[in-house]
């Protein structure tokens, strides 16, 4: 089994965020991502390191898709998460059930979404 590296990484102009070229592919991450794998030029993942961090990537992207959502205006955890289900629906891009829950957490934990939202305490039904 072939390893996935890394060829280069470029911050996008006029953005906070960088465009990650690897051998399989090319994606769009945040700084947070690259200080978490600790990302750098010819790193090489296995096909399952790979594999968590493009989960890890489309979670930080539907997270701050709701942190955007959320300086709009204030929602409802049921909200939040009907969004995030729409989106993954337009997206075609699924989450896992862990990573939605994930995001709920880092909301409820993040002072600026304090600052800009008030999760409701809605039980969603299963």
């Amino acid at each position: 089994m072939d390893n996935i590296s890394i060829i280069s990484i470029e911050k996008r102009p006029k953005s906070k965020k960088y465009n990650l070229i690897t051998t399989k592919d090319d994606y769009v991450i945040s700084e947070e991502i690259i200080v978490k794998y600790q990302l750098n030029k010819d790193k090489s993942f296995t096909e399952k390191e790979f594999n968590q961090l493009i989960e890890d990537i489309l979670e930080d992207e539907y997270f701050n898709k709701v942190l955007n959502l959320l300086s709009v205006s204030y929602k409802s955890e049921y909200e939040i998460i009907k969004y995030i289900h729409d989106k993954e629906i337009k997206n075609k891009q699924f989450l896992k059930p862990k990573q939605i829950e994930n995001i709920i957490s880092k909301l409820k934990e993040s002072s600026v979404s304090q600052e800009i939202c008030a999760l409701a305490d809605i039980e969603i039904a299963k």
